[in-house]
């Protein structure tokens, strides 16, 4: 690695609830960073399990941890979490502000996301997702997947989480700013702690 340390991988089988011997085998190696790129039903039995076992490793992931379901699990427990994602509340006012309306105009929309009114970055990113594809169908002209599809490659357009287009090689997202993030587990809420562009 370019700034030294050791890198170590460990899949686990689809369905697993159990990720005890994951956690320790990190921990007898000594390492200081587990990152867990997983989804947000996984990531709270991580975070479970490593507060339970005293883990002191920061756990790292990505926006998919970016979730109230996290903060709850995180909640009043020794835990160091970090993830980088790309939409920070307050990025945009106005999309915020409609978000919080629609989810507290309905009691199970709060319930649904958790139990209040934050917005994680995979909300306003699902937000988005919707809008992309209404600018590929307007751009196809066509409701045919091979046609939607072909021109998804061309959208071009600032949506709330900042400019959604779309590289030529892979078709990846194009983002060059990303939000660090910390779980604050003694008011369950995301602290910022940087925004870090990439070269």
């Amino acid at each position: 690695m370019k700034f030294g340390g050791k890198v170590e991988n460990a899949n686990f089988p689809e369905n697993t609830s159990d990720f005890n011997s994951y956690i320790t085998n990190a921990e007898n190696a000594g390492a200081e960073v587990i990152f867990a790129p997983t989804s947000t039903n996984y990531a709270q039995l991580i975070v479970e399990q490593a507060s339970a076992k005293g883990v002191k490793a920061t756990l790292m992931a990505g926006d998919t941890w970016d979730s109230n379901q996290i903060l709850s699990a995180a909640a009043g427990k020794d835990v160091d979490i970090k993830v980088t994602t790309f939409y920070q509340e307050g990025g945009n006012p106005e999309f915020d502000a409609g978000f919080k309306a629609w989810l507290e105009g309905d009691s199970q929309n709060l319930t649904d996301n958790g139990g209040d009114a934050k917005i994680s970055a995979v909300s306003a990113m699902g937000y988005d997702a919707y809008f992309t594809a209404l600018e590929a169908l307007k751009i196809a002209g066509s409701t045919a997947p091979a046609d939607v599809m072909e021109a998804l490659w061309k959208v071009d357009f600032t949506g709330v989480t900042g400019d959604i287009k779309f590289d030529d090689t892979n078709g990846d997202a194009i983002r060059t700013t990303a939000y660090i993030k910390v779980v604050n587990t003694e008011t369950a809420n995301w602290d910022f702690v940087k925004e870090q562009g990439v070269d």
